[in-house]
């Protein structure tokens, strides 16, 4: 029997599990959303699945209306628009015709495009389904993928307050509010929410809600107040001494670590935190010493390893230990531009200004291979272009130097080399061109340096937390 029909009917027991599965489509997607990582028009794929998980019978022997209105979900699952709209407008005229057809056709007529005709069809499931959570639920999604999120938000916060009792209905409308940039009302709905189910996931949205609201002093205390409820739960540690970081508070920052590595005394995310605070007070040493944890801890990990490659001119002392842990990173992640460009730049780091003809292949061939998976990576052509000049091979080096420096503008020492294989080439112009220009990013660094921001040449270490 059709879920969404005019007649007010209770969900069975399978129509609410359906229901869920809708749920955790737009938790999903919403999530992502508001990361910044969601298209509009990919909402579109959400809406379709929670119509199909909503509607399709699980009866046989449907009836006349049930199979007009499969066929039209079958079709719009499919892209076949015509097909979808036949059937759909076919539904609508019979007399079991409820909100979940129009909120099909609405979807129909929008990717046809016919904005007018799907702006009706989506008024007119509102209007049959006001206090349906999956109609609420499938217009915040249509309202989502044409990019209007507060209308979105608002449908969501209605189906929401519909389930009280469903975490993830709350956590999707609060996200909705937060990517709409309507922090208040986030703020407003999640701690109605906590109130009726209390999750981790809830108040870390409601943290984003109070930071988009220029209130970090309530955002400490949620993250402060989900440690004392789920102390054995390691997320609440990590954000709240992320947002510690992010505040210059470093000495909290790290106070928070501590407490976390009591419980979780093996987290490589953790011990990454530990390793920016120490870069962030300029402990570069101790930075050294954390970061190789964590790369340790988390073998795949990016962002220790990265972290690692940024200051390797301070791990001199450990200099071998770095090497062997990106040798065996390079050999586990043979497919990562990354690691390759990492085990290239420490061995040539080893190697100083001498020339070792068995590291510098090596080297070499790392620094090839990093740019075969990955071209336009400035790093990679800044040490192939510097091994190539320490190999007299300065045509070579001037073209990747070139390729760094218009990869990476702000690089000082790109500029700095690239000034020196010009001079080898006689290009006496382009040499003082490229020295005046590392001179005044040097002295740009070094102000960056005074005032307590990271160099523009390097991404700000807290912004490399994935």
């Amino acid at each position: 029997m059709f879920l969404g029909a005019a007649h007010d009917r209770r969900p069975s027991r399978g129509c609410s599990a359906r229901l869920l599965d809708g749920e955790q489509i737009l938790i999903r997607m919403c999530r992502q959303s508001t990361a910044g990582a969601t298209h509009p028009a990919s909402w579109k794929t959400g809406l379709v699945l929670l119509l199909v998980l909503t509607c399709t019978s699980q009866i046989s022997g449907a009836t006349q209306y049930e199979t007009a209105l499969n066929a039209g979900l079958a079709a719009l699952r499919a892209g076949d628009l015509p097909s979808a709209r036949q059937n759909l407008e076919q539904a609508s005229l019979m007399p079991e015709a409820g909100a979940m057809v129009w909120l099909a056709l609405a979807e129909t007529y929008r990717r046809l495009p016919d904005p007018e005709q799907a702006e009706q069809a989506a008024a007119k499931a509102l209007q049959m389904g006001p206090n349906d959570p999956r109609v609420l639920q499938g217009l915040a999604t249509y309202q989502a993928a044409l990019g209007r999120w507060a209308e979105a938000a608002s449908m969501a916060e209605r189906s929401a307050r519909l389930l009280p009792q469903s975490g993830d209905a709350v956590q999707t409308a609060v996200g909705l509010y937060l990517r709409a940039e309507q922090p208040e009302q986030a703020s407003a709905l999640a701690q109605w929410g906590l109130e009726q189910n209390d999750s981790t996931d809830l108040r870390l949205l409601l943290v984003q809600a109070h930071l988009a609201g220029g209130n970090a002093k309530l955002a400490v205390e949620v993250l402060e107040r989900a440690i004392q409820l789920q102390p054995y739960e390691e997320r609440p540690y990590f954000e709240l001494a992320r947002l510690q970081m992010s505040l210059q508070d470093f000495e909290g920052s790290l106070a928070t670590i501590a407490r976390g590595e009591k419980i979780f005394s093996k987290s490589p995310q953790l011990e990454l935190l530990r390793g920016i605070a120490f870069y962030g007070q300029r402990r570069f040493s101790e930075a050294v010493d954390a970061f190789l944890r964590s790369a340790e801890l988390g073998l795949k990990m990016e962002q220790p390893h990265a972290f690692l490659g940024r200051i390797l001119s301070h791990a001199h002392d450990r200099l071998d230990r770095v090497t062997a842990r990106f040798a065996a990173f390079a050999a586990a992640t043979p497919e990562s531009y990354l690691s390759q460009y990492l085990y290239a730049a420490a061995l040539l780091e080893g190697m100083g200004p001498s020339l070792d003809p068995a590291t510098a292949a090596k080297a070499e061939a790392l620094l090839q291979r990093s740019l075969e998976l990955k071209e336009d990576f400035a790093d990679s052509h800044f040490e192939f272009g510097v091994l190539l000049a320490k190999k007299r091979e300065f045509e070579g080096a001037e073209k990747h130097l070139q390729r760094s420096v218009e990869l990476n503008p702000k690089s000082s020492k790109a500029h700095y080399h690239l000034s020196r294989v010009y001079a080898r080439l006689g290009k006496q112009e382009q040499a003082e061109r490229e020295r005046s220009l590392h001179e005044k990013l040097t002295e740009d660094e070094r102000q960056a340096m005074r005032s307590g921001m990271a160099p523009e040449t390097q991404p700000a270490l807290s912004g490399m937390i994935r």
